[in-house]
């Protein structure tokens, strides 16, 4: 057979290859439902370069003024919908919970509090985590807290005394009044002072837990799974990961 056929028939077969590849692609984009606008995308990685790593909620409320209420981010494979405007998280988080109830999986917090323990990271998966979303749910929506209001000016009336003797911790303060207020109602157990225990502990572990989940704190775990398999004495941040938990 002539070589110039030989290389004709080639051309031909990756032309075909071409055609099948590229239709594949776009049949399998017309079945995902469309997505909001957003930044522009890199081959592979997406928006990974251009998501700060701290004071998000400062770029997206900038993105928000670019691309409107609702974008879309891209990290690797994972897409990011971030929504802007408070009506519409009130419509799908609160009246339709059910469908929005769950979250993507962390790895992270699943390690610091697994089994779905913490609500608030925990995934949509056992009753456990339902029925604790049901009782705070019940106990924190507007009819519950207006038959408390007696209960909140009280701590209204500890925070303003706390204000007043001491308003360098002012945010202590508010975070006590907050916690306080929230324990009192699910749990019957208030906390007056800075050095209640519970108040103590939480002033502690809480922000450890948060900063642990912060983008750029610990290794990206989440986007290359595989880190999780590297073993301790590599990976210093699950030590750290093991104290928060042990707090």
């Amino acid at each position: 057979m002539s070589p110039f056929l030989l290389s004709i028939g080639n051309i031909l077969a990756l032309a075909w290859a071409s055609i099948a590849f590229i239709s594949f692609i776009q049949l399998f984009r017309q079945r995902r439902p469309p997505l909001p606008p957003g930044p522009t995308l890199i081959p592979l990685i997406g928006n990974l370069l251009i998501v700060p790593q701290k004071r998000l909620h400062l770029k997206y409320t900038e993105w928000a003024k670019t691309y409107g209420d609702v974008f879309r981010l891209k990290v690797m494979n994972n897409t990011i919908i971030v929504i802007n405007t408070p009506t519409l998280v009130h419509k799908l988080f609160d009246l339709k919970s059910v469908s929005s109830s769950n979250r993507p999986k962390s790895i992270i917090a699943g390690m610091i509090a697994p089994n779905n323990v913490h609500m608030a990271t925990g995934r949509y998966a056992n009753d456990t985590w339902k029925s604790s979303r049901k009782a705070a749910a019940y106990a924190l929506s507007p009819e519950s807290v207006k038959t408390r209001s007696a209960y909140q000016y009280a701590e209204a009336t500890q925070l303003m005394n706390d204000l007043l003797h001491s308003p360098e911790l002012w945010f202590d303060h508010l975070r006590r009044y907050t916690l306080s207020f929230s324990l009192g109602i699910i749990y019957g157990q208030r906390g007056p002072t800075l050095q209640s225990p519970d108040i103590a502990d939480f002033m502690n572990v809480h922000p450890r837990y948060v900063e642990a989940l912060e983008i750029g704190t610990l290794p990206p775990v989440d986007l290359f799974p595989f880190l999780a398999l590297v073993p301790k004495r590599w990976a210093k941040w699950k030590q750290t990961v093991e104290d928060i938990r042990h707090l």
